[in-house]
């Protein structure tokens, strides 16, 4: 999978991967903001994720494809969570930066 695994710890103030500040905080809300979203607009979301990952796209067609793929990942991210809070697995997905690729 092209996501960020991530079992829950305390990290000591200090994030592993040197996320810190203001970027782990985007990160965090928009690992929050996936709860639900599936049924919800993603437009924001997909704003938000943009920005925080710094995406820029050749021209429309390709931003569309991306932002379909996307949609995709985050109904997984959202299912598996689920799956995470009823203990049916032992790790919480979230978004990262390849959120808009695909395996390919």
């Amino acid at each position: 999978m092209t996501y960020q695994l991530q079992q829950h710890h305390h990290w000591g103030g200090k994030h592993p991967l040197g996320l810190e500040g203001s970027k782990m905080n985007a990160i965090v809300l928009l690992i929050i903001a996936v709860t639900g979203v599936c049924s919800l607009e993603t437009g924001k979301l997909w704003k938000q994720y943009k920005v925080n990952f710094q995406k820029k796209y050749s021209n429309e067609q390709e931003e569309n494809k991306r932002f379909t793929i996307f949609q995709e990942k985050i109904c997984e991210i959202q299912e598996h969570n689920d799956r995470y809070n009823k203990e049916e697995v032992s790790c919480y997905m979230g978004i990262n930066q390849f959120s808009d690729l695909t395996h390919e």
